[in-house]
């Protein structure tokens, strides 16, 4: 049986489509650009996408392999540099550089410590500076067509 003019793939082929994907999506790309590399017509895949919840599940969890392999690794080096600190170890400059760069970024810290590049807060004094050049380009331009 045919949907939309497509015969339905067996799960066989759908498995042989997520093996191929797999790799890439697991590096952290996008559906879009694993399809262009494994070879695989992206309209098949996004069929699939609606169509097959199973497949569905494949996708997001291969994706979400980055985010949870660099997790864990953080929150191994979090739990060796405190154990350090509980002992009256020393910390060296390698494991401070990584606790300011955790704190400066990371989104349970970032509130407190970070800092906030996609904000809507504002400097006044820059905002009249750039308003301060745009009227003197503004008047050395008018100055320069009146000249002319």
């Amino acid at each position: 049986m045919k949907v939309n003019g497509r015969p339905l793939l067996n799960e066989h082929e759908v498995s042989t489509i997520f093996q191929k994907l797999e790799p890439y999506l697991m590096t952290g790309l996008s559906i879009r650009k694993s399809c262009h590399l494994a070879k695989v017509p992206r309209s098949t895949v996004y069929c699939l996408l609606e169509r097959n919840r199973g497949f569905l599940d494949q996708i997001a969890r291969s994706r979400q392999y980055i985010s949870v392999l660099v997790s864990t690794i953080t929150s191994r080096m979090l739990a060796e540099i405190s154990n350090k600190q509980i002992k009256g170890k020393r910390v060296t400059g390698i494991e401070m550089d990584f606790l300011q760069w955790y704190a400066l970024h990371h989104a349970s810290c970032a509130e407190e410590y970070g800092r906030k590049p996609g904000s809507n807060q504002y400097d006044p004094e820059l905002e009249m500076e750039k308003i301060r050049i745009l009227i003197e380009t503004q008047t050395i331009n008018g100055l320069n067509r009146s000249i002319v």
